[in-house]
């Protein structure tokens, strides 16, 4: 009933946001999977996943709006540096080999550009609430010694929630 009172742009735009979202959410779930089993994100991976991560903003408004790209682009960037600059400043101020690494750095700088500022900023929180309480029972299991925890699986989750609220709203 919805599809009938929505243009024909409108619901080729619902189509695409839907599959971006989707799209989106399957290739930060991949990464998390290899960052379970591997504790790193690979390179290769992420430079073959760089085109979608960048075009992932604009291709949902192209169809309806494209005077809206500029805004995107810019929150966009802003998205990127968020990721980039948080997780950054978490590899900076932990331990050596106990801490974020620099394949997270870039996939949170890929998916910060592809999700934008504001949804970037609820992966990251979803995400570091998800991870304290693993670490609080990782660390006494392990009495207090060195703790390395893959984090691309609480971002995943955090991509998952951010995906679930775009398609719903």
């Amino acid at each position: 009933m919805v599809a009938c009172l929505m243009t024909g742009t409108q619901i080729v735009n619902s189509a695409m946001s839907l599959i971006c979202e989707l799209l989106l959410s399957m290739l930060v779930v991949g990464f998390a999977l290899y960052d379970i089993r591997h504790k790193r994100v690979p390179n290769k991976a992420l430079v073959l996943s760089l085109p979608f991560f960048l075009s992932a903003p604009v291709l949902p408004i192209y169809v309806q709006n494209p005077s809206q790209i500029p805004s995107v682009l810019l929150g966009a960037l802003l998205g990127s540096a968020i990721g980039f600059g948080v997780l950054l400043a978490a590899a900076l101020f932990s331990k050596p080999g106990a801490g974020v690494g620099g394949g997270d750095i870039k996939l949170a700088a890929a998916m910060g550009f592809a999700y934008g500022a504001n949804e970037m900023l609820c992966i990251l929180l979803t995400a570091s609430l998800l991870c304290i309480p693993v670490v609080i029972i990782c660390r006494k299991a392990k009495h207090g010694q060195a703790l390395s925890l893959p984090f691309v699986p609480f971002m995943a989750v955090g991509c998952l929630v951010v995906a679930g609220i775009r398609i719903l709203i």
